[in-house]
């Protein structure tokens, strides 16, 4: 499946939230359903077309990545992998709240514009998996805030050629 599949696909996932985004204001006459359907697919194509930009910046971007709003990459596990994650959200790489903590998980939350997002940590046997997703409506595009949250946190691993992105 290629980009252009994606977004046709993505379009008419969210093509009931732009029939609803039509028929709000507008009321709920049913005797206009046709008109409505079409502005809906117009607003969903219009949500799509807007965060598309904004994921085309990343070249290296896989399809499984394209126009989603959660993202997991897999890290050697090594303590200092586990410890330079730590490090760099201690730093605040953008405003987090720590969650919950153990010995071998970690859960952030992201306070971002529309709806905030997880971050979670979990070391796996010889992994450290880095998965960030919405907090909530994450069917949505997210103009690419995850993703680049995401390779911000793992951009200057010492181990770079241990990162593997993975499916969700």
């Amino acid at each position: 499946m290629n980009k252009t599949k994606k977004f046709l696909i993505k379009s008419i996932y969210l093509l009931p939230l732009g029939f609803f985004l039509w028929m709000l204001p507008n009321g709920f006459n049913t005797s206009d359903i046709g008109i409505s359907i079409v502005a809906g697919l117009i607003i969903a194509l219009l949500i799509v077309f807007w965060n598309l930009f904004e994921y085309e910046k990343f070249n290296e971007i896989l399809y499984n990545d394209f126009l989603e709003s959660q993202h997991s990459v897999s890290i050697k596990n090594t303590e200092e992998n586990w410890n330079d994650l730590k490090n760099k959200l201690n730093l605040q790489i953008a405003k987090i709240k720590k969650i919950r903590e153990s010995e071998n998980h970690i859960e952030y939350q992201i306070d971002q514009k529309i709806t905030d997002s997880i971050l979670r940590i979990e070391k796996k046997n010889d992994n450290i998996l880095v998965n960030i997703k919405r907090k909530h409506l994450n069917f949505i595009p997210d103009m690419a805030e995850n993703y680049g949250i995401l390779k911000k946190l793992i951009k200057e691993k010492t181990t770079a050629n241990n990162v593997s992105y993975e499916k969700h």
